[in-house]
């Protein structure tokens, strides 16, 4: 699976509620940068969690941010326990409608993605994949909160003329992803 729309109450609290705290600067960069929980430590996105999973199994929270007219490299996202726990939550804070993001498949199983650090935000690492290296198998659109699969190599893609932005949410166990209330869009 690579995707499953998760049925999460206040959606709309809570990218209301995040927009109001945005650094600047996720409007104008392609940037993966965490935070500390605390600074996403609101009553909307605390019952969201609890409704299919413990606060306290927050692993880590992220904004991701797509400039407009830009994409993401191709890439799996990359952490030990991400390995592990496979699944974030993903939920769409601004402009996620009209975005997307494509899924793809290793043509050769022998290639191996190049690690690497991010440029902006935290140091946080992914492993990257040339076009060469993948082909598409799926393109998705963050109309709502889903759980994503990290280690499928993805891209966003952002076409339009405002920033992408999306809350990404890594949990320190594995999420039981058939008792999770899910949606279908």
């Amino acid at each position: 699976m690579n995707y499953q729309y998760v049925d999460l109450p206040n959606i709309d609290k809570i990218a209301e509620e995040i927009l109001k705290k945005l650094p600047p600067e996720h409007r104008k960069k392609n940037m993966f940068k965490g935070y500390p929980t605390e600074f996403f430590d609101m009553k909307p996105l605390r019952d969201a969690i609890n409704k299919i999973t413990s606060w306290d199994n927050i692993h880590d929270i992220a904004l991701v941010s797509t400039k407009p007219h830009s994409f993401l490299p191709i890439h799996i996202d990359y952490h030990d326990l991400l390995k592990e726990t496979v699944y974030a939550l993903n939920i769409p804070i601004y402009n996620c409608d009209n975005t997307h993001v494509i899924f793809y498949r290793v043509i050769n199983e022998n290639i191996l993605a190049k690690h690497k650090t991010q440029e902006h935000g935290n140091a946080d690492e992914y492993c990257e994949y040339t076009d060469s290296d993948v082909e598409e198998i799926e393109k998705f659109y963050l109309k709502t909160a889903a759980l994503f699969n990290t280690q499928v190599p993805h891209k966003a893609v952002n076409n339009t003329n405002e920033p992408r932005i999306v809350l990404t949410i890594r949990f320190k166990s594995r999420l039981d992803v058939n008792k999770i209330p899910t949606l279908t869009l």
